[in-house]
């Protein structure tokens, strides 16, 4: 409770006296954003132009977060938690324990990273944890060797999570719905939110890995597009016409199949992919 509390007025003082504490990060504007006339539009990238240095402009219905594969989003009703932690945003009585995030992640919804991907391994890949982190391509970010022997792990939003992310999250969200509500989206260039472009015949989606929470939130509040960049690490562009050459497809650790399914997982999502 006394974690909670703590919390509770960190939030409020970036509320309330964001502007005048002099701190530059998201939740307070400062003179720190860039030119948006600078931006790409992501349609217009190619892959080879798509690096760090490069700002583009998405389309929020071309966008999905790398905690959230499809399986997942279906389970973790996204909106109805936004909802709920908008309508008590000026509630300090309202406790991390009392939302409807805590009861989400709070419950057990897939028991590996079969159930997640909807895979049809029974080997190492079908019997990883459901927080194990895969890609079938190498995705630059992480040693190969790693991933290949299941050592990467990230949370995502499937439960069961102990009380102190649970809270990191109830806070993060809360104070990015009263940020971007009142000052709408403040791009910094140090601080886009990130990720790398996922293309399939002809259509492509943008994969958040940094920014998750502002991604989710500026969806929720209808906005219609943000300025992101490649995350730092990654490959920033992964083409679903080269599945035969995948690392972990070319060297027989994950069947085409299933390395179809981890694919579709972050790229067919509700509303998303456009035609380019």
């Amino acid at each position: 409770m006394e974690t909670s509390r703590s919390y509770f007025d960190v939030q409020r003082r970036n509320r309330q006296g964001a502007c005048s504490s002099g701190r530059q990060d998201y939740f307070s504007p400062t003179p720190q954003t860039f030119d948006s006339k600078e931006a790409i539009d992501l349609d217009a990238v190619t892959p080879g132009q798509f690096t760090a240095d490069c700002v583009s402009k998405v389309r929020l219905d071309q966008t999905s977060v790398v905690s959230a594969p499809t399986h997942v989003l279906q389970e973790f009703p996204i909106s109805a938690i936004l909802q709920e932690l908008d309508h008590h945003l000026e509630d300090d009585r309202y406790q991390f324990h009392d939302s409807l995030l805590y009861r989400c992640l709070k419950e057990a919804k897939f028991e590996s990273l079969r159930d997640v991907f909807r895979l049809s391994s029974s080997g190492p890949l079908g019997q990883a944890s459901k927080f194990n982190v895969f890609f079938p391509w190498d995705c630059g970010k992480y040693d190969l060797h790693k991933m290949q022997n299941m050592q990467v792990h990230e949370e995502r939003y499937c439960g069961v999570l102990s009380d102190s992310a649970i809270a990191m999250h109830f806070i993060k969200f809360r104070r990015l719905l009263a940020s971007v509500k009142k000052y709408g989206i403040l791009p910094y260039r140090k601080t886009l939110v990130a990720g790398f472009v996922l293309s399939k015949d002809g259509k492509f989606n943008f994969l958040t890995t940094r920014g998750i929470h502002r991604t989710l939130v500026f969806k929720y509040l209808g906005h219609k597009e943000m300025y992101a960049r490649k995350a730092e690490d990654y490959l920033g562009y992964v083409d679903f016409a080269d599945i035969e050459s995948w690392y972990f497809v070319r060297n027989g650790f994950c069947a085409i199949e299933d390395a179809a399914k981890i694919f579709d997982a972050f790229f067919d999502q509700p509303g998303n992919n456009t035609e380019i």
